[in-house]
């Protein structure tokens, strides 16, 4: 299984062209992950459109007929009416295809075919914007394993849209998960071997925000609620957003947002499980949903992290995460849980003596395989656990090594690349 994982990962190397494209091409990726702790700046992203797979909006529409095309010339039918081309990655099969359609966005259309392909590793497709213009879809198999087995739990991924991924952590945490309507079915590659299933939803949904800058999750009791934060920061050209003025010296959070919020077209509602922690917070002409962030991210400071979640004219403040942000919570001194913590501060240092390092304060043994580079990192975390410092070391590197992973056995650690 893993190797067929790390072969899809490196799949793009042996691509097969099926409609002629580019030879430039650029990732459609949204702004990269900050490290644990730290601030999302809001950030302007042209032709971005939360919810919109990256596809430049409108979408062109199609309108075809076809009965029994192999997987190629059915990709062709809907393409040449869209001005995208297509590469896929993966065995096509032997299914053979039936659509039609009447002026139907070409993803759209581009899904209702894939679904046909009923394979236990089925198809899905991402688009992927190219320098001189226009754009491609890229089409690959599904690889999702989320299990736990022989005292291992598992996250590998390839190619894997959040929306089958998630359910399935849910389900190993036992926790309700829903998604909101616009949430689009965005493809994560990742691979974990985490000592607790609580932290993978924050995992994929962070690897998720590298392509959807808006998608976050917050907690509707005790429901997960998978959305995107779609209104901008800031308006829009000719709308711009609500300037507004807050004062706000250590007074509860429910005050300021009601004074935030006075004269706003948002309603807000706050979630009983939410604290009226104390806020700080003295602004002048700043955009309402800016405030609101910065407003909001003073929550985690405190130790619990804040979102909020749109509704039509309604923001409901709920427990979770803006879009970006990664949150370990801190552990009390004196807690049992506060044994062997780890803290490190590095840049550039190399990943043997990070390791090193991080084995001394941990009091593990950690082994790092002969396979993996010994590539510089730059990370900084405090106070967390060893699997936790871990997750951060593979996000530092996750560009230059995908597949690095590590698994566990009692105090020993063996960190490899698959």
């Amino acid at each position: 299984m893993i190797s067929r994982f790390h072969s899809l990962l490196l799949a793009a190397a042996g691509a097969a062209v099926l409609v002629p494209s580019a030879a430039s091409a650029q990732g459609n990726s949204g702004p990269g992950a900050p490290q644990s702790g730290s601030v999302a700046k809001p950030r302007t992203i042209v032709g971005y459109v939360p919810g919109a797979l990256g596809i430049p909006q409108p979408e062109p529409k199609v309108t075809v007929n076809f009965t029994g095309l192999s997987l190629a010339r059915s990709l062709n039918e809907i393409l040449k009416q869209s001005g995208y081309s297509v590469r896929v990655l993966a065995e096509m099969g032997t299914t053979r295809y039936s659509l039609t359609t009447q002026a139907m966005p070409v993803s759209k259309a581009l899904r209702a075919l894939l679904d046909q392909d009923k394979s236990l590793e089925p198809l899905v497709f991402r688009f992927q914007r190219i320098l001189t213009g226009g754009g491609e879809f890229i089409i690959d198999r599904e690889l999702i394993d989320v299990s736990r087995s022989e005292g291992e739990n598992r996250v590998s991924l390839a190619n894997a849209r959040i929306t089958k991924v998630l359910p399935m952590v849910a389900k190993m945490l036992n926790a309700p998960l829903r998604f909101e309507p616009d949430v689009p079915p965005i493809l994560v590659s990742m691979q974990l071997r985490p000592s607790d299933w609580a932290p993978v939803v924050q995992q994929v949904v962070l690897e998720a925000y590298k392509q959807e800058p808006a998608i976050t999750y917050s907690m509707d009791g005790n429901t997960y609620v998978i959305h995107l934060q779609k209104t901008p920061l800031t308006g829009v050209p000719g709308m711009p957003s609500r300037k507004v003025k807050v004062s706000a010296d250590s007074k509860p959070l429910r005050e300021v947002l009601q004074s935030l919020f006075e004269g706003s077209a948002w309603k807000f509602q706050v979630a009983e499980s939410v604290k009226d922690t104390k806020i700080t917070y003295n602004v002048s002409n700043e955009p309402e949903l800016v405030a609101l962030h910065a407003i909001l991210r003073q929550t985690a400071e405190s130790g619990t992290p804040i979102t909020y979640r749109e509704g039509p004219g309604i923001l409901f403040v709920e427990p979770g995460l803006l879009p970006g942000d990664f949150f370990v919570p801190k552990v009390k001194p004196g807690d049992p849980a506060a044994l062997n913590l780890v803290t490190l501060d590095v840049r550039g240092t190399r990943l043997k003596e990070l390791l090193e390092k991080l084995a001394i304060q941990s009091a593990a043994t950690i082994i790092m395989a002969p396979n993996v580079p010994n590539l510089p990192v730059t990370m900084k975390v405090e106070k967390v656990t060893l699997d936790v410092a871990l997750q951060e070391v593979k996000r530092a590197l996750n560009k230059q090594l995908p597949n690095l992973l590590w698994s566990k056995d009692g105090t020993e650690y063996i960190v490899s690349v698959k």
